[in-house]
C-alpha cells in the first residue's frame, strides 16, 4: 500500500509539474511536455512499485540509498533489455505513445480511407510483432498448440488495442476538413475538453476495479498509477496562466487520451491472458476502448452534450467493472 501511495503521488508530481511548464513555455513545446509527462509519468510510478517492496523487505540497516539506486538500476536493466513477459511492457506503451502522436501529427494523410487502411495496417502489424514478443516463452506460444489458436492470442489482443486508434480515425474523419487538414494542431485545439477527461478517468479507475476483482491486484495497483495523469491534467488546466484562471486550450490531450485508453486495453489484455479477467467483460470493457477518442466532443459543444457524449464512451468500461465487482461480491461473501 505504501508503494502504491508513493509512485500515484510521484506520477502525480511529475505530470503535473512538467505540463506546467510546457503551458508556460507554450508553443510546441505543449506537446513535448505532454509526452515527456506521459513517459516520466508512468516509468517513475512503475519503478516505485518495483523497487520499494524489494527494498523494504532488506534489514532495516541495508536500507540505503545506494541500495535503492542499485534496484532502480537493475530494475531499469530488464526495461531496456527485455527478455519476456511484463518486461516489454514499458517498450510496448512507449511504442503506442509514439504511435498516437503520430496520429496526431499526420491527421491530414490518416484522416482519408487510403490513409487509414495503409496506416491502420502499417500499426496492425506493429502491434502483431509487439504482442507476440511479449508473449514468447508463454503457454500462448507453446509448439503443441495450433497454429491457428497460437495466432488468435495474437492477433486479438492487437485487435484489442487498435480499437483506440479506430476511434481516432473516426473522430478524424469527422472534424478534421480538407480545408483544415494542414493544421491539424489547430484543429485538435478546438477538441479539448475537459469533461472527457472524466470519462479518460473512468475507464482507468473501471479497469482498476475490472483488475483487482478478477484476483489481480498486481495489474491493478499498476493501472491505478495512469490515474495520476488525467487527474494532473485536470488540475493543471484550471491553474492560473497570465493572472487569469481558467480552462486553456490543450492541443495534445486528445492524442495522450488515445494513449491513456490503450494503455489501459493493455493491461487489461494481460489480466485476461495471466489471470481471471473473463472475455465477456473484457470485450464490453474494450467498447469504451473505441468510443472514448471517437466521442471525443469539441470545445465549442453544449455543455449537455459533453457530459453526454462522456457518460456514453465511458458507460461500458463501468458497466463491465461494477459486474465484475458483483460477482466477486457474489462468490467472496
Amino acid at each position: 500500500m505504501v508503494a502504491l501511495s508513493i509512485s500515484c503521488a510521484l506520477s502525480f508530481l511529475v505530470a503535473l509539474i512538467l505540463v506546467r511548464v510546457g503551458r508556460l513555455v507554450g508553443g510546441t513545446h505543449l506537446w513535448i511536455a505532454y509526452v515527456l509527462a506521459a513517459n516520466l509519468s508512468g516509468l517513475s510510478g512503475l519503478l516505485v512499485q518495483k523497487v520499494w517492496p524489494r527494498w523494504s523487505g532488506f534489514a532495516p540497516e541495508k536500507r540505503t540509498v545506494e541500495q535503492a539506486w542499485s534496484l532502480i538500476q537493475s530494475t531499469w536493466k530488464t526495461w531496456w533489455a527485455p527478455q519476456a513477459g511484463d518486461q516489454w511492457l514499458f517498450w510496448v506503451m512507449t511504442v503506442m505513445l509514439g504511435c498516437s502522436l503520430l496520429l496526431g501529427f499526420f491527421a491530414r494523410r490518416f484522416r482519408t480511407v487510403v490513409g487509414g487502411l495503409v496506416v491502420g495496417g502499417l500499426l496492425f502489424g506493429l502491434g502483431v510483432v509487439l504482442w507476440r514478443t511479449m508473449l514468447e516463452g508463454s503457454v500462448y506460444l507453446e509448439p503443441k498448440l495450433a497454429f491457428w489458436l497460437k495466432a488468435a492470442y495474437v492477433v486479438g489482443p492487437t485487435l484489442v488495442l487498435s480499437l483506440a486508434w479506430l476511434g481516432q480515425w473516426q473522430w478524424l474523419r469527422q472534424h478534421v476538413t480538407a480545408s483544415t487538414a494542414n493544421h491539424a494542431a489547430t484543429t485538435l485545439e478546438s477538441r479539448e475538453s475537459l469533461v472527457h477527461w472524466l470519462a479518460v478517468l473512468a475507464l482507468i479507475l473501471s479497469g482498476v476495479l475490472l483488475l483487482a476483482s478478477s484476483g489481480t491486484l498486481s495489474l491493478a495497483s499498476q493501472l491505478l498509477t495512469f490515474a495520476s495523469l488525467p487527474l494532473a491534467w485536470l488540475l493543471e488546466a484550471w491553474l492560473p496562466r497570465g493572472g487569469a484562471v481558467r480552462p486553456l486550450p490543450t492541443p495534445a490531450a486528445a492524442t495522450m487520451a488515445g494513449w491513456l485508453t490503450a494503455t489501459c486495453g493493455l493491461l487489461v489484455v494481460l489480466g485476461h491472458l495471466f489471470a481471471e479477467v473473463s472475455l465477456a467483460l473484457g470485450c464490453l470493457y474494450a467498447v469504451s476502448l473505441w468510443w472514448i477518442p471517437w466521442l471525443w466532443p469539441l470545445a465549442s459543444v453544449s455543455a449537455g452534450r459533453k457530459w453526454g457524449l462522456a457518460v456514453l464512451a465511458a458507460a461500458p468500461a463501468l458497466l463491465a467493472a461494477g459486474i465484475a465487482a458483483g460477482i466477486m461480491i457474489v462468490q467472496h461473501g
